[in-house]
C-alpha cells in the first residue's frame, strides 16, 4: 500500500468531496487523483526503474501534493525537496543517498530532470522519504513505509481529534515532516 493507492480509494468513494483548498480554489479527491495520474504517465515515460528514489522540486502546495502522489503512482519513491537549498547541497543529498536524481515539476509537468540511471537502486522497503531539517549539516533522508505512518494514524488522530469532518490549516511546504504527516493523516481519515 502507498498513499497514491489510498488517494485512489478515497476518490472512488468521495470523488466530489473537497480534498484541498488553496486560497479561493478547491480541489476534489477526484481532481487530485486525475492530476496525479497524468503526471505519473509523464514520469513513467522517462524510463525510470521501479523503486527509483527521487528528489522532487515543486513550487507550491498543490504541485507538491500532486507530484508526491504521481511519483508513487509511477512506482517510485518521492522525497520532497526543501526550498532554498543550494545546488551543492542538493547534489550532496543525491550522492550521499544514492538517489536517481531530481525531478523539477512545474504547472505544465516535468520541466527539467537531472536523473542518473546508473545508480544502483538499493532495495529499501518504503513508499516515501522525508528530509531532516539539515540543522546539523546536510539534510538526511529518512525512509518510511506506509504502515510506519498510517499504522499510527488511528492513535494520533484520536489524540488530535482528526476525523472525516476535520479541516486543518497547513503553513509552508509539504517537505516539512510535520506538514506531510498531518496532510497524510487527513487523507487517511477522508
Amino acid at each position: 500500500m502507498d498513499y497514491y493507492k489510498l488517494l485512489v480509494q478515497k476518490a472512488a468513494n468521495q470523488a466530489a468531496d473537497i480534498f484541498i483548498r488553496i486560497d479561493d480554489k478547491v480541489y476534489t479527491y477526484k481532481q487530485i487523483e486525475q492530476q496525479s495520474a497524468v503526471l505519473a504517465q509523464q514520469i513513467k515515460s522517462i524510463g525510470l526503474k521501479s523503486g527509483s528514489r527521487l528528489l522532487i522540486a515543486a513550487q507550491g502546495f498543490l504541485l507538491q501534493a500532486v507530484s508526491f502522489f504521481a511519483v508513487q503512482a509511477a512506482d517510485c519513491v518521492p522525497i520532497l525537496l526543501h526550498n532554498g537549498l543550494s545546488k551543492s547541497e542538493i547534489q550532496g543529498i543525491i550522492d550521499k543517498n544514492n538517489l536517481q536524481g531530481i525531478l523539477q515539476i512545474g504547472p505544465e509537468g516535468i520541466e527539467k530532470n537531472q536523473l542518473t540511471y546508473d545508480n544502483v537502486i538499493p532495495q529499501i522497503s518504503c513508499c516515501l522519504g522525508v528530509l531532516s531539517s539539515g540543522s546539523s549539516g546536510l539534510s538526511k533522508v529518512m525512509y518510511r513505509t506506509y504502515a510506519s505512518w498510517a499504522g499510527f494514524f488511528p492513535t494520533q488522530d484520536a489524540i488530535f481529534q482528526i476525523q472525516k469532518s476535520s479541516r486543518v490549516f497547513l503553513q509552508g511546504s509539504l517537505s516539512f515532516t510535520g506538514n506531510m504527516n498531518t496532510f497524510l493523516s487527513v487523507l487517511y481519515e477522508g
